[in-house]
């Protein structure tokens, strides 16, 4: 009997750790996110370029909102110097708006998308998780520099800051940061404390009504 109900206690807090200790990983596309079952986040297509947008459905439910709104634009027709594939939606943070948050309805466990900044120099960013996690990337963004892609799987996160840094050797300004191709993956679900306790309660007892059978 001692040995099934340490057997139980020690399932317990295995399964409580586990769902807090995620292994972190630096994504390099979208692949990386479709592999953990990421889903593309759609930008209106029907939405007139120009208009100004706070927030896109997250595939998985609830939100992605942005803190500062962010202006709708179609590559190659209101928006050039992408090269990078057919014309799609992209958002822009706006011409002085060089820093934003993303933040999400319900924790995300994977994310990423192409950017660069508005401006046809190359941009020091920074990337900051809710989680602790920080990331510099330097972006080329001449004319016809494709968007540089951005993005991490394996860590749950409730928003995500993105600034691109002046480059004060040059004196140029970002002039805003664009991005396209969104992908996030949810977080796979994890037994509350509750529902394991119920869930030890259970095996406990059928290792109870065992023992009586066998006495």
């Amino acid at each position: 009997m001692r040995i099934l109900v340490a057997t139980i206690i020690a399932v317990m807090l295995t399964v409580a750790f586990a769902g807090n200790a995620l292994a972190f990983s630096w994504a390099t596309s979208n692949a990386d996110i479709y592999g953990v079952g990421g889903q593309d986040v759609v930008i209106p297509a029907a939405t007139p370029d120009f208009t100004t947008l706070n927030s896109l459905s997250n595939p998985f439910g609830g939100m992605i909102n942005f803190n500062t709104p962010m202006e709708k634009r179609t590559v190659d027709v209101s928006w050039v110097g992408w090269n990078d594939g057919a014309p799609r939606p992209m958002l822009w943070s706006g011409d002085h708006a060089n820093s934003f948050r993303i933040n999400f309805d319900h924790a995300i466990c994977a994310w990423g998308m192409k950017l660069k900044a508005n401006r046809f120099w190359t941009f020091d960013f920074t990337f900051g998780l809710s989680d602790g996690h920080m990331q510099n990337l330097t972006i080329p963004s001449g004319f016809d520099d494709s968007p540089t892609f951005f993005g991490f799987y394996d860590t749950q996160v409730d928003w995500i800051d993105i600034t691109a840094l002046p480059d004060l050797q040059n004196n140029e300004d970002p002039l805003g940061i664009a991005f396209t191709d969104m992908t996030v993956a949810q977080c796979d679900p994890v037994p509350e404390p509750a529902t394991m306790v119920l869930m030890g309660l259970g095996l406990l007892g059928a290792g109870v009504v065992r023992r009586f059978k066998k006495a």
